[in-house]
């Protein structure tokens, strides 16, 4: 749990979280989400299967509901607590009005720096290139303790690019150590990511990675045209910093703490998620942990 739950970065996703608690144009980006889940759930012969969603904010991104009918427990990871009982009655509600008024098999893990210890770092932290170095550490740094058990499917729903974000609190873009913090923030995400996963299991990694603010061609093209589109934002520099999807690729695929615990890594056609007046094109990697062979 987070020591501030006051700092920057956590009242920065309350704002957001609250801001998109009323919007009703999910439904695709869900869509695509669960459509995933269900192929890693699918493919899972365990009876009695739990999913961690990190960064589940509202819940907009996941039908609980449905997500119930597969797992025995879902957990559900963010920093802003309220965000998660608001999601978490929204959907007990559509429950009860199915005639089902049994309680959804909820874990609310938050607040939750999952990026710890980035939420807590003072906005003077970096100040020297030592205090940067040790900060990359902490951050590529799996969690210290887990926050939870180890569940058979992980899915991070668009929280990176929301962790990026927080660094800003502490430098700007255009400082020369930005960009290989935020590699650090990248690479520790995944690692943690695969904590949180038993051994054999499968994790789901999505995210935005450019709007319809800076490419308002997004909102016309049709779904066949979206990945050439998204090649040309790639490259021409047009995305979300950190958020390459080829450079994360190649993190699952060759980065060393990463790839040896992974299997089966798979790209995923990109797709659009319509958030309120914003239009974003987000892509999914899939992949499984691997059996464990010894200590890590």
């Amino acid at each position: 749990m987070i020591e501030n739950p006051a700092s920057p970065a956590a009242l920065r996703a309350a704002q957001l979280n609250a801001q998109t608690r009323v919007l009703a144009t999910y439904a695709g980006h869900q869509q695509q989400i669960m459509s995933l889940i269900q192929q890693c759930s699918t493919a899972s012969t365990l009876e009695h299967a739990a999913i961690a969603v990190l960064g589940a904010g509202n819940c907009h991104d996941i039908d609980l509901v449905q997500l119930a009918t597969r797992f025995v427990t879902i957990r559900l990871l963010d920093i802003d607590r309220a965000a998660l009982v608001y999601g978490a009655a929204a959907q007990q509600a559509i429950r009860d009005q199915s005639g089902n008024s049994r309680p959804l098999p909820l874990e609310l893990i938050a607040p939750l720096d999952l990026a710890s210890p980035l939420a807590s770092l003072p906005t003077d932290a970096a100040t020297s290139d030592a205090n940067l170095r040790e900060i990359a550490e902490s951050l590529q740094a799996p969690f210290s303790e887990l926050p939870c058990p180890a569940s058979d499917v992980v899915v991070s729903a668009c929280v990176l690019s929301q962790i990026n974000s927080a660094l800003l609190n502490l430098m700007t873009e255009r400082h020369p150590q930005f960009l290989m913090l935020l590699q650090s923030l990248r690479r520790g995400h995944f690692l943690r990511m695969l904590q949180l996963l038993k051994p054999g299991g499968q994790g789901i990694f999505v995210s935005d990675v450019v709007s319809s603010e800076s490419t308002p061609a997004i909102k016309k093209v049709t779904d066949a045209e979206l990945p050439q589109l998204l090649a040309h934002c790639l490259s021409t520099g047009n995305f979300f910093s950190g958020l390459n999807p080829g450079i994360i690729l190649q993190d699952f695929q060759t980065c060393p703490e990463i790839a040896s615990r992974c299997r089966d890594v798979q790209i995923h056609a990109p797709w659009r998620w319509q958030m309120g007046p914003r239009t974003y094109a987000v892509f999914a990697i899939t992949f499984s942990r691997a059996p464990k062979s010894g200590p890590e």
